[in-house]
């Protein structure tokens, strides 16, 4: 899909055989990998200020190498990482966080094997600078009276992630400078 006035966005995810908690390929890491991928490509399309490279292509490559849970916010999170790092102009940076309710406790950034439970399965990628939310997926059934309460816990572990994630933008940044003053 190029068009003249804003860059094109591909995005190809790929589960590794190992990936698995088990150590075994899961029968349905294909479709997932292309759901990943669709899922990505969609928040990318949001954040990214596309009218910066117009005419042009961003292709993401993501490759999972182990998922013992929460895939989908850990990849959200490197992609946003790589692409600041890279100097991608982005409208914020975003952060994705997984929560779950299990037995009347919320779980932030759960395991494989917390995901197998019934219990309503939330990631929520939100924009910190603005509050607004790019992306909101729920696995399971939820009272609607528990969803405000889980996605309050969810993106309060993102807003924990943002500063994580420019702590570390600012070192990189620093370390960078330093780098390159030496080499001058």
């Amino acid at each position: 899909d190029l068009r003249d006035d804003v860059c094109a966005v591909r995005v190809q995810c790929h589960y590794a055989a190992f990936s698995s908690a088990t150590g075994q390929r899961r029968t349905d890491d294909m479709h997932k990998a292309g759901e990943t991928a669709d899922t990505v490509k969609n928040v990318l399309e949001d954040t990214i200020i596309r009218t910066q490279f117009p005419s042009s292509v961003i292709d993401v490559y993501l490759e999972v190498l182990a998922d013992d849970g929460s895939a989908l916010a850990a990849l959200l999170n490197a992609t946003s990482l790589a692409l600041v790092t890279a100097g991608i102009p982005v409208v914020d940076l975003f952060v994705s966080c997984t929560a779950s309710r299990i037995q009347n406790d919320t779980l932030l950034d759960i395991t494989h094997e917390e995901s197998r439970a019934t219990a309503p399965t939330l990631t929520i990628t939100v924009l910190p600078t603005t509050g607004n939310v790019a992306l909101l997926t729920l696995d399971n059934q939820i009272e609607p009276s528990e969803l405000q309460s889980l996605m309050t816990e969810a993106t309060k572990g993102c807003l924990k992630i943002h500063e994580k994630l420019k702590t570390f933008i600012v070192q990189n940044a620093e370390q960078q400078f330093k780098t390159r003053a030496k080499e001058k």
